[in-house]
């Protein structure tokens, strides 16, 4: 079995425009308290990574932004959470609680129910109301903005971190959560500019990540690998990028 990466990133998209998640505190917290290696390591199970970014660290001309709390313990991680949700209001004596939506899918469902029990096992007053709906109804809930939580997936259709990050830009008709930067929109639309060096391009969009690292608008949960099981004998395989693009004329088949 051959896993290699692949150019999409599961997460949690939190309605901004609505209680609870208006408020980046409690957007934060749930994004410190996730354990997202056993998410991806007991839970998904098949080589994913954990997503400390929205952008897929593969991704052509990106410079990995990697926040400060990526190098926490657990503890610390779960520390900050809970200081932040007392902050917000928060407690035993007031849990905080909210739906997470997905559409039917085991795989979503165990998810869910996983990140579910995690938030509950490491903060204690969380309650999470799982809902599933049929993808067309799913779909539909998130554009009328009538979800808190939703599952959500992006894959690029083109090798460059603006496929990733324009979808966050305001009014953006992927951005269902609603979420809103003249911060962020305006370093990317500097991205834009024609005399920009591709290393100057790839620091613009670094603080672009930083910037949704601040407000956390969506909860990243791990970025996806292609798994393949390919005979030992097949040589090359490893020649194809990242956008699962296989180049056949690398391939040989060696005696056996």
């Amino acid at each position: 079995m051959k896993a290699s990466p692949y150019l999409c990133v599961y997460y949690y998209e939190m309605n901004v425009t609505k209680p609870p998640f208006d408020d980046a505190r409690v957007r934060r917290a749930l994004a410190l308290a996730l354990d997202r290696d056993t998410m991806v390591e007991k839970v998904v199970g098949r080589g994913e990574t954990a997503a400390y970014e929205f952008t897929p660290p593969a991704t052509q001309g990106m410079q990995p932004n990697k926040p400060e709390w990526e190098s926490w313990s657990k503890e610390q991680r779960i520390a900050e959470a809970k200081k932040l949700l007392a902050e917000a209001g928060y407690s035993e004596a007031k849990p905080l609680s909210f739906e997470l939506l997905y559409n039917t899918n085991e795989n979503h469902k165990k998810n869910a129910v996983a990140a579910a029990a995690l938030w509950k096992q490491a903060l204690g007053f969380v309650n999470v109301n799982l809902t599933n709906q049929e993808w067309k109804t799913y779909l539909e809930t998130r554009r009328r903005q009538q979800q808190q939580m939703a599952r959500a997936a992006w894959c690029a259709d083109y090798n460059e971190p603006s496929s990733f990050l324009n979808i966050l830009k305001t009014g953006n008709s992927g951005n269902y959560g609603k979420y809103a930067s003249a911060e962020f929109d305006n370093l990317l639309a500097d991205t834009l500019k024609p005399e920009l060096s591709a290393e100057a391009r790839a620091a613009l969009y670094q603080q672009a990540e930083a910037v949704l690292d601040k407000d956390m608008p969506n909860i990243n949960v791990y970025h996806y690998v292609n798994v393949r099981l390919v005979k030992p004998y097949v040589e090359g395989y490893s020649e194809k990028d990242p956008m699962d693009n296989f180049q056949l004329k690398n391939w040989s088949v060696a005696q056996h």
